[in-house]
């Protein structure tokens, strides 16, 4: 028998063990800032170091004190800070996601490393951003932008919205307000701080602050001063400055070294308020290292902050996050048949393969998981915090984002009921290994899955107590390809129905690894799962009876198609999701 890669796999061998959670996550410490730079022209306000008055060594903030501040993980490398706005959109600079493919929103976070000792953490993912089409790395005009998420859950504990500055604001000069993020603590440091970091900044004029900058600041620019070495640093770009409790500024720009004594720079919100309501909707309520060229007293190097020159309250164009598609593969595991087809002549419309398009909503328990940005599995919702997959889909995944309520996981684009959300922990079963194929379950952890709302439900579960189902027929739903001839996942949920065979009959086609713990369908009329389809649920009578495991490489050669047997590992299930 040879094993190769293709994404179903058999389990075999279980224990009802809790096994360890596992967290998923980034290498922080290469996650950079995404920051811009400006070199003062004239002399820093330098009053000599105050302790606790900057983000750089500054207090650490209160749990939960800043419930609308965001973190933003910016194509799996870069990092800014945001701010909730409303149930959907995040306020954020230009510059921090001109170029994103993807931004992961950590939201309720006191320390966005870890969901460890974090109740309040949430992570979604943004699937479309709108960026001022003025915005400039050049001229560092409009560096204002918005990031839309499908649900925000704005009210739950440690997550609100902030309100915004109107239009008709005055300067705010002489006001002392709040900053808040995970910038760098000391200019030595390069990475962002562990923990939410706070302090209380003096709003100056922008006479005082172009003594520093010159004629880059302008009525669209908020300063505070930069006396006592306090301000922004690397990793606070897109932050929110707030005064009694309304945003007024965006964090953006400031010099290279953050504890020089001179001002940080901000995007002016009252000045950009009709563009924020003409793009979003809401009425209230980085730095980038590229060079920029300015006037000759002026030399501008990347690092992470950098002013908004114009704004124009025009409705842009919205541009959806999205993967590379055509090289999204199935994770899958195939196994060379040792016994001949049960083959039948084709028959249109049995199979995934060439099979039914699903209707929409149909399948509200079918979760589609994209992992490490270039993968993609099935799984299935079981409560509002765990999905169930197979193991070999996230063994080796360091991100795996979970798509819900979809019918087309390629576009949220006429998807209104379509859920994007970041898997923050998983459980693989210690006894899975690849050689064996034993063991092919886990399990993923989500902050929270909207239940209930529409397009999305879990599915039960077979109990341990279930019989064979031999003889039964089950329905099975995927994104698998649509014929073996291709090499992409299809654009809408298919469906198929199957008849469940014996393991005896099953054994005819692949031998030993057909145990109690394999439950197979026929091949027969060329039906079943195909490469993408790993992971997903076969479902009898509203139960989920098995994950899609393995099958043979050639799809529509008439061979079963064999899942895992969710009875079999039921007890394993509850012990490390409490389904």
């Amino acid at each position: 028998m040879k094993f190769a890669v293709f994404a179903f796999v058999c389990l075999l061998s279980t224990f009802v063990s809790a096994e360890e959670v596992e967290e998923l996550g980034y290498d922080w410490d290469n996650i950079k800032s995404l920051d811009i730079f400006v070199e003062p022209i004239g002399p820093a306000e330098y009053v000599p170091p105050q302790a606790g008055l900057r983000i750089i060594g500054g207090n650490v903030a209160a749990r939960n004190a800043f419930p609308y501040q965001a973190a933003l993980i910016i194509n799996n490398s870069g990092f800014c800070g945001g701010s909730i706005i409303s149930n959907q959109w995040v306020l954020t600079a230009a510059h921090c996601v001109d170029t994103a493919s993807s931004v992961q929103l950590i939201l309720g976070a006191h320390n966005p490393s870890t969901t460890v000792n974090e109740p309040t953490q949430v992570r979604v993912v943004a699937n479309a951003r709108v960026v001022h089409t003025g915005w400039n790395g050049n001229t560092m005009q409009n560096d204002i932008a918005l990031l839309r998420a499908a649900s925000i859950p704005v009210g739950s504990s440690g997550i609100s919205s902030v309100s915004l500055a109107p239009a008709s604001s005055g300067t705010f000069a002489g006001s002392t307000a709040v900053l808040s993020g995970w910038g760098r603590t000391s200019d030595a440091s390069n990475s962002i701080a562990a923990e939410l970091r706070t302090v209380q900044l003096p709003i100056i004029t922008n006479a005082v602050c172009a003594n520093s900058y010159g004629t880059i600041i302008t009525n669209q620019i908020i300063c505070t001063s930069g006396a006592g070495n306090r301000g922004a640093c690397n990793g606070d770009s897109g932050g929110p400055l707030v005064v009694s409790g309304v945003e007024v500024g965006v964090v953006s720009f400031g010099s290279r070294l953050c504890a020089a004594g001179n001002p940080t720079a901000y995007a002016r919100v009252s000045a950009f308020r009709a563009w924020i309501t003409s793009n979003s909707g809401v009425k209230n309520g980085h730095f980038r290292l590229k060079p920029v060229k300015f006037d000759a007293k002026m030399k501008i190097a990347l690092f992470a902050l950098v002013s908004l020159i114009g704004a124009v309250a025009a409705t842009e164009t919205l541009e959806e996050f999205g993967y590379d598609w055509d090289n999204i593969k199935g994770l899958d595991l195939f196994v060379e048949p040792i016994g001949p087809a049960e083959y039948v002549p084709p028959q249109a419309g049995l199979r995934v393969i060439n099979g039914n398009v699903a209707a929409r909503g149909a399948f509200p328990y079918q979760a589609a998981l994209i992992i490490n940005n270039s993968g993609f599995c099935g799984g299935s919702i079981i409560s509002n915090l765990w999905v169930l997959t197979a193991a070999h889909c996230v063994d080796t995944a360091s991100s795996v984002q979970v798509i819900l309520g979809a019918h087309n996981p390629r576009t949220t684009v006429n998807e209104p009921t379509q859920v994007r959300l970041a898997a923050n922990a998983r459980v693989v079963h210690t006894g899975w290994t690849a050689s064996t194929l034993q063991n092919d379950i886990a399990v993923l952890r989500t902050a929270n899955i909207p239940v209930g709302q529409t397009g999305i439900s879990t599915i039960a579960l077979a109990p341990a107590n279930s019989g064979t189902f031999a003889g039964s027929t089950a329905v099975f739903s995927g994104w698998g390809r649509t014929s073996d001839a291709s090499t992409t996942i299809a654009n809408e949920l298919k469906t198929v129905q199957l008849p469940v065979i014996t393991n005896a009959v099953c054994a005819s086609a692949y031998g030993s690894i057909i145990t109690t713990q394999i439950l197979c369908t026929s091949g027969a009329g060329n039906r079943g799962a195909c490469s993408g389809d790993s992971g997903g649920p076969l479902v009898i009578n509203g139960a989920e009876v098995g994950i899609a495991s393995f099958a043979a490489r050639q799809c529509a050669a008439g061979h079963p198609t064999g899942f895992v047997r969710v009875s079999f590992f039921r007890n394993w299930i509850a012990s490390n999701s409490g389904v």
